[in-house]
């Protein structure tokens, strides 16, 4: 879960709740600090970036097992 502390349009605590009732194993939340709605990607690109890939490569692995 990625989510901005500026963030006015959904509230910051939402993300956490979110995270916090994820019922997987695999799970990370990522704060990005004074961030509004949507923009995790223009100020953090990098972390945006591999973080999402790690998904999608978690996913396959997964699906590869099946």
């Amino acid at each position: 879960v990625f989510h901005g502390t500026a963030d006015k349009t959904t509230p910051f605590q939402h993300g956490v709740d979110l995270y916090k009732n994820l019922n997987v194993s695999n799970k990370e939340f990522f704060e990005a600090k004074d961030t509004e709605h949507c923009r995790v990607w223009d100020k953090f690109p990098k972390e945006f970036e591999s973080k999402t890939l790690r998904v999608f490569e978690d996913g396959i692995k997964l699906s590869s097992k099946k």
